[in-house]
């Protein structure tokens, strides 16, 4: 009867390579993606997830910025605002499923996006009037500062 020690030998030996060799050949990151639960601001009462990108296909680290949802403001809970930490400005904006015209279109996938013009940007979305976003309109904006203008992907629709 042969001993087992060669065969768990062996196998120990395979497990350790496999695990030097999985990251290798580990699937590519995506290219963006949000956070995967939302947090409370208790001091400013929103609530926000984080939005992280890579600027170009080839760089190694992420930028981040903010999705903020106002849930207790009447009026602001019917949007997720895209706020720059980098810049400091609310930018753009989406309906969520509690918007009165856009939850339908918004639960079927669709892309409604309100971006603003530079000059309007600020970094207190209470200081930017409606009005300014101007129409929704169905294109995406595309990742902040990319050279390739990869369209960014629609915040998540599960709300706090």
């Amino acid at each position: 009867m042969r001993s087992a020690r060669p065969i768990l030998a062996f196998a120990l030996i395979a497990a350790f390579v496999a695990a030097m060799v999985a990251p290798v050949f580990a699937a590519p990151k995506a290219r963006q993606y949000y956070s995967k639960t939302w947090s409370y601001h208790a001091t400013k009462k929103y609530h926000y997830r984080e939005y992280h990108y890579k600027t170009n296909s080839t760089d190694t680290t992420y930028q981040k910025q903010y999705v903020i949802y106002y849930k207790n403001d009447v009026k602001k809970k019917n949007w997720v605002y895209y706020y720059n930490p980098t810049s400091e400005k609310v930018w753009c904006r989406y309906p969520t499923t509690n918007h009165p015209t856009y939850s339908k279109s918004v639960a079927a996938g669709k892309e409604l996006w309100s971006v603003l013009p530079k000059e309007k940007r600020h970094k207190d979305v209470y200081t930017i009037d409606d009005a300014d976003y101007g129409k929704v309109g169905a294109t995406c904006p595309v990742l902040p500062d990319s050279d390739d203008k990869k369209p960014m992907e629609m915040p998540p629709d599960d709300l706090p």
